[in-house]
């Protein structure tokens, strides 16, 4: 799991990865993983226009990969000392690939957004993230997808962080008929900052 931010007055980006990999009687198996650039910029104090790329594989909801291409419009409605929350919504772009093999398709879907974030930067250090993602199928009728995370940072001493991270996905027409519509799962971990 790894974070990359960039911060200016009008500009944002945000480069962000994470793999869930198991080994099983000494097979590798790459089973969640996700990679994430965003771009935001502010025309007003709290409006701004957003691009973003990602690349997601999810073996549990049979998606071998998918690419994504979106553009979007949002408004952060509180702007506080500790806390962000903002809202979007657009329009984004898959080309997605499942483990049933087959050729690749393209879909169209609008996605609506909402991140909440409290930060506090003295003892204790703590840095809570909520984001949940909703998409709807233009092209596939009754399609219903959600993304979220929820990651709470907690600094125990200088510089050293105990993470707790928890993640779901759902699909409603998942491309592999016998796959799951729902996965989630936690993630404890120890991180240097």
């Amino acid at each position: 799991d790894a974070t990359i931010k960039y911060i200016a007055k009008d500009v944002e980006g945000t480069l962000t990865g994470s793999t869930i990999a198991t080994i099983d009687s000494g097979k590798y198996s790459r089973d969640r993983e996700n990679i994430s650039l965003g771009f935001n910029y502010f025309f007003r104090p709290t409006w701004f226009t957003g691009a973003s790329l990602s690349y997601q594989r999810n073996l549990e909801l049979g998606i071998l990969r998918r690419y994504q291409q979106g553009i979007g419009l949002g408004n952060k409605f509180i702007v506080k000392n500790h806390v962000n929350a903002w809202a979007m919504t657009g329009f984004v772009l898959n080309q997605e690939k499942s483990t049933a093999g087959g050729p690749s398709k393209t879909l169209a879907e609008v996605f609506g957004q909402i991140q909440f974030n409290f930060f506090k930067f003295s003892n204790p250090t703590l840095d809570l993230n909520f984001r949940q993602t909703f998409f709807a199928g233009l092209a596939q009728n009754g399609r219903i997808r959600n993304d979220g995370q929820t990651t709470l940072n907690w600094e125990i001493i200088s510089d050293l962080k105990l993470n707790v991270s928890l993640y779901n996905n759902f699909d409603s027409s998942p491309p592999v008929a016998n796959s799951r519509k729902f996965d989630y799962g936690y993630v404890f971990g120890i991180s240097y900052t």
